[in-house]
């Protein structure tokens, strides 16, 4: 399997960046100014009821969760047809609705998109997000660059 060997089987880039999202705890920095949201979060991510990876095997509550999960397999075998707008997307901060102040983050794999106008949007959402990723490591890369051995926030 090549040097080191990689755990997730053949499959689109996409589909590995998604399985990848999805497998790993998720960050709580968004939540650190609110000491009771990371209290909350933590708490439901340790519930063995409604916590861990979404890969986990399924079962009713109060009972052994001993029904295989299917979405592993669906992930695997799902074809993200790239060049019709197929692939992993973020789209951070969405309005639930018009009406409602709530804002999500959406994490989608896609198999294609058949509207292009919708397409667009995605794109537009997403790679702007990307961007703004990328812009904000230069900036964590060039503060620490630039930091004296002595200050404390990066000892």
């Amino acid at each position: 399997m090549g040097c080191g060997g990689s755990k997730l089987p053949n499959m689109s880039a996409s589909s590995k960046a998604f399985m990848t999202m999805i497998s790993t705890k998720p960050t709580l920095t968004k939540y650190l100014h609110k000491m009771e949201n990371q209290k909350t979060l933590l708490k439901g991510i340790a519930s063995t009821v409604y916590g861990g990876s979404v890969l986990l095997p399924v079962g009713a509550k109060g009972k052994k969760r001993d029904k295989k999960n299917p979405m592993y397999d669906d992930i695997v075998a799902s074809n993200t047809d790239v060049i019709y707008g197929g692939g992993y997307y973020q789209l951070p901060n969405i309005r639930m609705s018009e009406e409602s102040q709530n804002m999500v983050d959406v994490y989608m794999l896609v198999d294609s998109v058949k509207d292009p106008a919708l397409l667009h949007k995605v794109k537009l959402i997403n790679d702007h997000y990307i961007q703004s990723l990328e812009l904000k490591t230069i900036k964590k890369l060039n503060e620490v660059k630039n930091s004296k051995l002595g200050d404390t926030e990066y000892n």
